[in-house]
């Protein structure tokens, strides 16, 4: 292979190392600021605000984020059984009621423990689509998923609660032992194409 070739290759590899390692800090920059909200909001679906003004989220058909009436992160619990899609109620007794896309109604508390469980095929359709992408607090505060995102939209001005989980941070699936991977690969592209490079010149200038 002629030097020049080689030369080629190596900065090619430099590049593509280099390219890995900003995706890679980019991702590890967007998960500290997620993390400082609390767990992120994979697919958000369903809003829905108890009587004390905490704030309940369904995220990614398998879970509800609690957070407290001033915006901050509580605690986050599964929902049984999860899978189909669900949405969320706060009834003036506490707690929460879940209907799911599937025809199941559950009741659990705060802490996500099972109060109970039946079949109603026709609880998805009483919940209504309303709090899909929104609820109103008794207090008259009022909250929308928005592109992923949850924010609290009044009374003005609006604030992020939760922000959305976005490109490159949402390719990675498994996060931060992803992260690691893509930057040590980035690392080590980028330091073998740079010493690649570094030994044709000097192979071309001896």
């Amino acid at each position: 292979m002629s030097g020049a070739r080689r030369n080629t290759i190596g900065i090619a590899i430099a590049a593509v190392g280099l390219l890995l390692v900003v995706v890679g800090a980019w991702a590890l920059a967007q998960l500290r600021v997620s993390l400082a909200h609390g767990p992120m909001l994979r697919e958000p679906f369903g809003v829905a605000v108890a009587p004390d003004g905490a704030l309940l989220v369904g995220v990614g058909g398998a879970r509800v984020h609690v957070y407290a009436a001033d915006g901050r992160f509580v605690r986050s619990f599964p929902v049984p059984s999860p899978g189909a899609r669900f949405r969320l109620r706060a009834p003036d007794a506490g707690g929460v009621e879940i209907a799911t896309e599937d025809g199941r109604l559950l009741a659990l508390d705060l802490e996500g423990a099972l109060v109970s469980e039946r079949n109603d095929a026709g609880a998805w359709e009483r919940f209504g689509a309303a709090g899909d992408s929104g609820a109103s607090a008794p207090s008259g505060e009022r909250y929308a998923l928005r592109e992923g995102a949850l924010l609290r939209v009044g009374p003005p001005p609006a604030r992020l609660i939760a922000p959305a989980l976005r490109w490159p941070l949402a390719c990675f699936a498994g996060f931060l032992p992803a992260i690691a991977l893509v930057l040590g690969a980035g690392v080590v592209g980028l330091i073998g194409g740079v010493a690649s490079t570094s030994r044709t010149r000097a192979a071309g200038s001896g």
